[in-house]
């Protein structure tokens, strides 16, 4: 269990990757692959792709799973004597100034929603196409800041109160942790994206198994089936997702519109997996089309941007130039840099997942609380480029704000409680 707990965050980048991209092209060449494929893209075929099945296809498949441990471990097992440490003695807020930093947050987001109309854009769309939209459309009202408050702040202040829960804190602290989840739920359905409430949930599974030594069997199994149920929800009854048809009039014959299960299960295999032969073959015969790492970090105008134009390529629809598509690190290094820049961001990649293993801990709620964040963090690292897991709404980059008022509010108490015994001793 200890290994796990430090590692948490390179355990879940290699599970996630490994069920949500390398799972899906494995079975697009197998016998089943079109019928997969199909059911989110017509006419899909792994054949279609010249470049599939080639040496570097494999090689960058499966790249992490080569660079990805052995730098992770090496960097955690360097630096844990420092910073271990360091993230056990990170200040604790008291109940209050938790309770104050909570529902500031809480009452900012809400007010945010109920501006952009949040609810009527929920249930607004009468299909795929329009639901879609309205979530565009929701992203443009709310703006950037409540959602980096949502899905960054309040995410980690989420998982704090649940920590605080189970080690320990008292009826107060499972009341907070209660009244967060629903809350919490509530807001991210709104969003109409079924992952980062499916995340939610995941992240109270992930502090049960690294912090609760006793049966888990009955609360893994009611947070799987809120997952589960809140991606089906957010999948038919809010986006209105069906198979898409094909341009020439000619469905899979295996495939049924009715087939809800496979729609779930074909969405969560391609998601991730489909855009990799595209990358791959976009990338291979016109290398730098959108531009390479040094003229993003010089900041100069890039051609196009790899998500999006993969996003054209696969869909044509109207969200052709918005939509994204995007790819773990090494894939979206690839398509800017060719091997060297795949290289150099799963390097990096694997240097973040390894500095969070040298602070992962159970010492103190909130060391346990960045191993949770971490474990998230290499989700997230699995799905996005580099830049993603740092700087997106939901990246850590939002969360030194909220440890620098937790540090200044601990400061200040401190202070407080030292004047009575200064004042004393100058009496003497």
């Amino acid at each position: 269990m200890r290994a796990a707990r430090i590692h948490s965050a390179l355990i879940v980048f290699l599970v996630s990757y490994a069920v949500l991209t390398v799972l899906g092209n494995l079975l697009y060449f197998s016998s089943i692959g079109d019928i997969v494929g199909w059911y989110s893209i017509h006419d899909f075929s792994i054949s279609k792709f010249t470049t599939a099945g080639s040496a570097g296809y494999w090689a960058l498949l499966l790249l992490p799973f080569a660079i990805v441990p052995p730098v992770a471990m090496l960097v955690g097992t360097v630096l844990r004597p420092i910073l271990s440490p360091v993230a056990a003695r990170l200040p604790a807020p008291s109940l209050p100034e938790y309770l104050l930093l909570l529902l500031a947050c809480h009452a900012y987001v809400a007010a945010s929603l109920w501006r952009a109309n949040a609810i009527g854009l929920m249930f607004g769309g009468a299909s795929f196409v329009m639901s879609s939209q309205a979530r565009l459309d929701l992203f443009s009202a709310i703006g950037f800041w409540p959602q980096v408050v949502l899905k960054s702040v309040l995410f980690a202040l989420t998982c704090y109160g649940f920590v605080r829960a189970l080690m320990g804190g008292g009826p107060r602290w499972i009341a907070v942790s209660a009244f967060n989840l629903i809350a919490m739920s509530i807001a991210l359905a709104l969003l109409n994206m079924k992952w980062p409430l499916v995340l939610l949930y995941c992240a109270h599974m992930v502090a049960l198994w690294l912090l609760v030594r006793r049966s888990l069997v009955l609360p893994t199994v009611a947070f799987a089936l809120l997952a589960g149920a809140g991606y089906v929800a957010v999948t038919f009854l809010v986006l209105h997702a069906v198979v898409i048809p094909s341009a020439n009039g000619l469905d899979h014959p295996a495939i049924h519109k009715s087939d809800a299960a496979g729609i779930a299960a074909s969405a969560l295999l391609n998601r991730m997996a489909q855009p990799y032969p595209y990358y791959f073959e976009t990338f291979t015969l016109s290398p730098g089309k959108c531009g390479t790492l040094l003229t993003r970090i010089r900041r100069k105008p890039s051609p196009c941007q790899p998500s999006n134009l993969v996003y054209a390529e696969m869909f044509s629809d109207a969200f052709a130039g918005v939509g994204t598509a995007p790819q773990p690190p090494h894939v979206t290094g690839y398509a800017l840099n060719g091997w060297p820049g795949a290289l150099v961001e799963i390097v990096l990649t694997a240097i973040v997942l390894g500095l969070f293993a040298a602070m992962a801990g159970a010492a103190t709620a909130e060391q346990a609380t960045l191993t949770v964040i971490g474990a998230l963090t290499g989700y997230h690292f699995s799905q996005l480029p580099f830049e993603g897991p740092l700087v997106y709404d939901h990246g850590l980059l939002w969360l030194i704000p909220l440890l620098l008022a937790v540090m200044g509010a601990h400061a200040i108490r401190t202070r407080r409680s030292a004047l009575p015994s200064l004042a004393k001793a100058g009496g003497e």
